[in-house]
Parts: structure tokens; C-alpha cells; sequence
């Protein structure tokens, strides 16, 4: 009908057309409409219960192959997060141990874990792969946990694996597994049985190019320059083929190895040769400039050297790199009697290191917060904002260029990766237990959920219908209604009008109840919103305070006397104030978050909302009932067509309450369904709660031997950083001297030339004024 009206003209045909009928034949089509409407609502009850009150009803929502597919999806879109969870849930599916895709998909999980450098969860997965396979499955599990140990630096690994490598065969391993085990050959010093089985490498293989760089490494470190520098030239040579694995990038090592071994050799031409070949875009870019510089140097170019500095300078994103371009560079402009530049190069280093240096002095000689500096290495992946930071980024970055420290931070990083994994997973499992507590648990499962609100709409279109119903009999019993019972009947009517009308102010469609949940969702889509710009107004304030403190630092540097300034200590206390209430706030900020996801949670189909539209919906089917029931007193006061009318809605009605009968036994069978669905839920959690309170208990284990790790080797190797760092500004201070000197011995040389003249000047008048004297005598 509403169709049918949406432009005036129909509306007006329609009028028409209606006004031209006779009453009751307007009355008996309306019914017609209505008795069509219950025959529907019947057969998609029927539809309802073979669905869901059938006890073999299938509610799995998602199959294996579906997870795999979406894995599959996520890992080639390098969303390697994302493919994990997807992985880790299809290998929860009983049984698939026995499928053929149970090796696959651990061994795709071990890789998501190995791209993303959670080499420990990367090695089980990789053990239980090369467990459950035999062939070449086996040998990629194997190539994989080598790659790990030698990421890892595990050494004890890589000797087990050694051995099981060993007893394969060389001739029976595949090209990529050939190559891996001569790289852990290499690293635990088998140069001879190394060479070998880089020397089996096929030239067909995508590893060969790799193994012959390998090859001629071990060359190098046997001191045979002449046959290296034949092998790397036949690999600089070679064509790039996409069929061999990051050839491009061994093509280019293979240049710059040429270049170091004809710098070795004093043949610089070929060397600066060599080191051109090497592309911008290529990461190996600014090691070949400073080593340009330094052939320049060998060949008493400096100006070259400078150019080759200047732009080693411009592109170096290597913090190290960059120092020692910088004093080299310095050292050419002393060396070219430009003392300007040399002093502006000099004086840059020792204002840009001086403030870290001080920096990392303050937390040298403070055994708490350097204590407190690795702890909060350990949190890092949990620190959002960088709240726990104890360094300023300089600073931090400063200690990070040192590999051996970038080892041991690396370790703690890891840590911290697993305590962050950690807690994020007892999170979720702590947000699935309150989902499944929920009143609208049954969202958590699609097809039962789609079966609810299946039933909250066929519910709602027979209140509607039924109401059509009772009012068409109130109209046929109206007059026949006992004088005495009008008043009663009236009330009645009236109360059950009025929830109705409250009925018809719900979202009565699937549509409706859906967009209902939408809008209060982006209600708290807002609100999380807000939270995340008040989490980024954070973040910035720290900088703020990064900054503040970074001037103070420079400040200091500049004017040493307000080190102990009354004034600049007052700011120092106030910063670490501001810092406190910072930690206070974003602590204050994340437990808001958590609420707004547990509220977000309670929202949706079955929430309180749709219970107590369902409670009012119940007590409106009590009162439709009793209405019914009173008006039925009346039929046999009827006669004629009122009464075959009145028995025809009575039958309508008892077929409205065996719809609503079996929609609520439907609704039962659901809540079953759903019940049986929480309780194997409950169990795997606490399985998982108990497995992961042991993972817990081990990463815990782990941090106390990461912290043992970092007080005994940590801070010797910070102090060597920092000595590191005060060496450089010492060289700068040094080069600054020096320039000093330069400059007051080169004034020196022209005051005694000046002199020098001068003496020569005057003994040279005294000799013509005594020859004028002679003369004039």
C-alpha cells in the first residue's frame, strides 16, 4: 500500500477507489491482506524451526576452509598480524591434525611469526611442522629454524640443527636448505665444510648467486685476495634475474666488497669504479660514499673527499656513519686551512652530542634509573606514548647505533613483544568472558544470532496482525458488550491501545533493529574518538616536555654556569611533576577506553534494550489474550454475518497463538543452543586461561634473566657506549683545539715573517743611510 501511494495521483486513484466500495467488502479485503500476512508469517515459523529447533541443526558459522582462505588472504597482503589470529584459530579445529592442510598452515603461521621477529612462538611453530612432515616440508621447517637461530644468535641451536642437517645429505637437500646450512656452517666457523656445500649450490638455483658471495667471502677470510676478487667479479658481472633471490642486492655487495679489496690493494681507480656501481636507492649508498671520501683522501683529492662527505652527509640516516663523516670531514677542512668550516663542523658535534652525553652521564651514574632505563625496554611495546621512556629520542637513538647494545635491546624488545602478546591475549580472553556473559551473547554467533532476530520480527508482524484482528472484532462486539461491562471493556481496550502504540515506536524490522545498534555504535565510535585524540594530546605533551628538557640540556652545554642555576632546577622538578600527572592521566584515559569497549560489547541483539522490549511485547500478548477471551463471551450474542465474521477471527487468533507458541519454543531451542555454545566456549578459555597463565609464568622467567642479563652485560656495554660517544666529543673538542692551534701557529708564522721583514726592512735602511753618510763625506 505504501507503494502504491507515493505519488499523489496514485494516492488520489486509490481514494477513489476505495470510497466506491462497499464497507464491509473494504472490511473483508483488508482481513483477506491480513490472513495472507499470518499464512507468511507461518511458513517462515515453519522455515524457523526446521533451522533451529531441529536438534541437528548445524550453528558452526565459519569452516575450516574458510579460515584458511581468509589466512591465506591476510598473509599475501602481508597482514601477517592478522593472518596469525586467523591461523592460530583453524588449528584450534579438532581434527585438522589429521587433514593435509595441518602442515601447511603451521608452517604459514611459523612465517607470519618469523615476518613479524616473534622468533620464539616462529621456532614452535616450525618444530611442530617439521615434526608432522617428512620430505621437502621437513627441509623448508628446517631451512626456517636455522634462519631463526642465526637471528637469534643461538649458537646451541644451530649446532642441533647442524647435526640433523648433517645426516640428511647434501645431495638429497633442496637448493634453499643447501644454502641455509652452509650460512650455519659459516657461522660456527666450518670454513672448509661452508665452502663445500656452497659450492653445491646448482646455478639453477634461486640461492646460487647468494652462495657464490659466501663463497668468496670465505676467500677474504683466508687471506686469498686474488681468487676473491675473480669470484665477486664474475658475480658483479652477472645479469640481474628475477628468478634468483635479491640478486640485485648481492650484485651490489659484490661491488662494494671489489671496491674495499682494490682500495686494499692501493688500485683506487678500480675501487672508485667499483663503488659508483652501487645505486642510490640501494641501502649500501652511503657505506660506498664515506669510502669513496677515503679513497679521494688516498689520493690527496680533498676536495672531492669533501663533495663525497657533503653528500654522504645529506642522504645518512646512520647515526654513526654520519659522526665519522663528520670529524673526517672537519679534518679535510683543517688539512685545507679552511679553519671556518672546520670549527663550524667541529663546534656542530660537540653542540649536538654534548647534551646526550650528559644526557647518558646523569643515568651512568645513577644505578636506579639506568635499572629503570632497561625496565622500561621491557615495556615498550605497551607504552603507547612513551610515558615510561627514561632517554629523549636522541638519546635513545645514540645507544641503539651500537650493535651490541642494539643486541641486548633487541632481546629486551622481544621480551617485550611476548609481556605485550601476553596481556593483550589475557585482555581479550577477560572481553570474550564478559561477551558470553552478556545478555547478547547470541551476537557472538552469526547463524543463531540471524535465527533471533528472525524471531523478533516474526514476533513483531503477529502483535500486528493480531491487533488487526482484535480491533476488527471490537468493532463486530462493541454493541452486544453487557451495559455493565463497558466500562471494564473500555479500560481494557484503552491499556492494551497504549502498548501498542509504544509497540508501533520500536524498531519493529530486522532493518530497524540493525540500525538502532549502528547509530548507538557510532555514538561510541565518537567517544573512542575523542579517546584517541586525547591519547594523541599526550603524546604531543610529552614531546613537549622531551623538548623542554632537550633545550635545557643544550642550554647547559651553551652556558655551564646554569647547571646549578636555582631557577633551572625548579623547571627540572616541575618537569618531573608534569610527568607524574602525565603517567596519571593516561592511566586514567586507558581504563576509560576499557570501559567504552566492555560497554560496547553490551550493545546489540538480546542487549537490556531488546529484553525489555521483549518483556512489554509479552505483557502486550497477555493483554491481546485476555481481550480476546472477554470478546469471545459476546459471539454467541451475534448473529448473521457478524457471527461467521467473529468465528473466522477466532480461528485467525488461535492460529496467531500456536505461531507465537512455536516462536517462543524456537526462541528456547536458541537460548539452548547458545548456553551449550558458552559452555564449550567457557572450557576452551580456561584451557587457554591456564595455558596461558604457564606462558605467563616463562615470560616472566624471561624477564628476570633479560634484567639479570641487562644489570651484568647491559650496563657494561652502556658504559662503553657512552665512552664511545665522549671519545667522538672529545675528538670534536680535540679538532676544535687543533684548529685553535693551527690558527695561532699559522699568526704565529706571519708575525715572524712580519718581524722577519722588518728586521730586514730596517738593517737594509740602516745600510743605504750609511752609504748616504760615506757618500756625503
Amino acid at each position: 500500500m505504501n507503494r502504491l501511494c507515493s505519488t499523489p495521483r496514485r494516492l488520489l486513484v486509490v481514494i477513489a477507489v476505495l470510497t466506491a466500495m462497499p464497507l464491509h467488502s473494504l472490511f473483508a479485503d483488508a482481513l483477506d491482506l491480513r490472513s495472507n500476512d499470518l499464512n507468511q508469517i507461518e511458513s517462515e515459523v515453519r522455515t524457523l524451526q526446521q533451522q533451529y529447533a531441529n536438534p541437528i541443526a548445524s550453528t558452526r558459522f565459519y569452516t575450516l576452509q574458510r579460515r584458511l582462505i581468509d589466512a591465506q588472504i591476510q598473509f599475501e597482503l602481508k597482514d601477517y598480524e592478522r593472518a596469525s589470529i586467523l591461523l592460530t584459530d583453524a588449528l584450534s579445529f579438532r581434527g585438522i591434525e589429521k587433514t593435509r592442510d595441518y602442515v601447511p598452515t603451521v608452517m604459514m603461521l611459523g612465517r607470519c611469526h618469523f615476518y613479524i621477529k616473534n622468533y620464539n612462538s616462529a621456532r614452535a611453530a616450525f618444530r611442530k611442522a617439521y615434526a608432522a612432515s617428512y620430505g621437502t616440508r621437513q627441509q623448508e621447517a628446517l631451512y626456517y629454524l636455522v634462519e631463526v637461530a642465526l637471528e637469534t644468535h643461538d649458537l646451541k641451536a644451530l649446532q642441533q640443527l647442524f647435526r640433523v642437517l648433517s645426516r640428511i645429505g647434501v645431495s638429497s637437500m633442496r637448493p634453499e636448505t643447501q644454502y641455509v646450512f652452509g650460512k650455519a656452517l659459516y657461522q660456527l666457523g666450518e670454513v672448509h665444510r661452508a665452502n663445500q656445500i656452497f659450492t653445491s649450490v646448482l646455478a639453477s638455483s634461486p640461492y646460487y648467486y647468494k652462495a657464490q658471495y659466501f663463497k668468496a667471502a670465505l676467500l677474504v677470510r683466508r687471506g686469498l685476495l686474488r681468487p676473491a676478487l675473480q669470484l665477486f667479479t664474475q658475480i658483479s658481472q652477472a645479469k640481474i634475474d628475477k628468478r634468483y633471490k635479491d640478486m640485485r642486492e648481492v650484485v651490489e655487495l659484490a661491488h662494494l666488497a671489489l671496491g674495499r679489496i682494490y682500495h686494499e690493494l692501493a688500485q683506487y681507480s678500480k675501487a672508485l669504479d667499483h663503488y659508483q656501481e652501487i645505486r642510490r636507492q640501494s641501502p649500501h649508498f652511503v657505506e660506498a660514499l664515506y669510502e669513496i671520501a677515503w679513497v679521494f683522501i688516498k689520493r690527496k683529492n680533498y676536495k672531492k673527499a669533501l663533495d663525497a662527505l657533503d653528500v654522504l652527509l645529506l642522504v645518512s640516516e646512520d647515526n654513526a656513519l654520519a659522526i665519522e663523516g663528520n670529524i673526517l670531514k672537519g679534518r679535510l677542512n683543517l688539512m685545507l686551512n679552511d679553519y671556518s668550516s672546520a670549527t663550524e663542523t667541529f663546534q656542530e658535534l660537540v653542540t649536538r652530542f654534548e647534551p646526550i652525553r650528559s644526557e647518558l652521564a646523569k643515568l651512568k651514574q645513577d644505578k636506579q634509573q639506568l635499572a629503570r632505563y632497561f625496565r622500561s625496554l621491557l615495556l615498550k611495546r605497551t607504552d603507547r606514548v612513551g610515558l615510561e621512556r627514561v632517554l629523549s629520542e636522541k638519546a635513545a637513538k645514540w645507544v641503539e647505533s651500537d650493535e651490541n647494545m642494539l643486541r641486548i635491546i633487541g632481546l629486551l624488545g622481544r621480551m617485550s613483544k611476548d609481556r605485550r602478546d601476553v596481556e593483550e591475549t589475557m585482555r581479550t580472553i577477560r572481553l570474550i568472558e564478559q561477551a558470553l556473559s552478556e545478555p547478547n551473547r547470541v551476537k557472538i554467533f552469526p547463524t543463531l544470532k540471524k535465527g533471533y532476530v528472525a524471531v523478533l520480527e516474526a514476533q513483531n508482524r503477529l502483535i500486528l496482525v493480531n491487533k488487526f484482528f482484535l480491533d476488527r472484532e471490537l468493532r463486530v462486539v462493541r454493541n452486544v458488550v453487557d451495559p455493565k461491562d463497558q466500562s471494564t471493556f473500555a479500560q481494557m481496550t484503552d491499556e492494551r491501545h497504549a502498548l501498542e502504540r509504544r509497540l508501533l515506536s520500536m524498531p519493529l524490522t530486522i532493518q530497524d533493529l540493525t540500525q538502532r545498534t549502528l547509530n548507538v555504535h557510532a555514538k561510541y565510535d565518537d567517544l573512542k574518538k575523542e579517546a584517541r585524540v586525547a591519547e594523541t594530546q599526550i603524546a604531543l605533551l610529552r614531546k613537549q616536555l622531551d623538548a623542554i628538557d632537550q633545550f635545557l640540556r643544550t642550554e647547559q652545554v651553551k652556558r655551564p654556569e646554569r647547571k646549578n642555576d636555582p631557577k633551572t632546577k625548579a623547571i627540572e622538578k616541575e618537569l618531573l611533576k608534569e610527568r607524574d600527572r602525565l603517567r596519571d592521566l593516561y592511566k586514567r584515559l586507558v581504563a576509560l577506553k576499557e570501559s567504552i569497549e566492555r560497554e560496547v560489547l553490551r550493545v546489540g541483539v538480546g542487549d537490556f534494550v531488546v529484553r525489555a522490549e521483549s518483556n512489554l511485547k509479552a505483557k502486550l500478548l497477555r493483554m491481546q489474550r485476555r481481550d480476546g477471551k472477554f470478546m469471545r463471551r459476546f459471539a454467541s450474542s451475534l448473529n448473521g454475518k457478524n457471527r461467521s465474521l467473529a468465528n473466522r477471527l477466532h480461528g485467525l487468533r488461535d492460529r496467531v497463538w500456536a505461531a507465537t507458541t512455536a516462536l517462543d519454543n524456537i526462541t528456547v531451542r536458541i537460548e539452548q543452543k547458545i548456553d551449550e555454545k558458552v559452555r564449550t566456549f567457557q572450557t576452551i578459555l580456561q584451557a587457554e586461561k591456564a595455558k596461558l597463565v604457564r606462558y605467563r609464568r616463562s615470560v616472566e622467567n624471561y624477564e628476570r634473566d633479560s634484567r639479570l642479563l641487562s644489570g651484568e652485560i647491559g650496563q657494561k656495554q652502556f658504559d662503553l657506549v657512552y665512552k664511545k660517544l665522549s671519545n667522538i666529543i672529545l675528538e670534536a673538542d680535540v679538532g676544535i683545539l687543533d684548529v685553535a692551534w693551527k690558527k695561532k701557529k699559522d699568526e704565529s708564522q706571519k708575525i715572524r715573517k712580519l718581524q722577519e721583514d722588518q728586521r730586514k726592512l730596517l738593517l737594509n735602511l740602516r745600510r743605504n743611510y750609511q752609504a748616504l753618510i760615506k757618500g756625503s763625506q
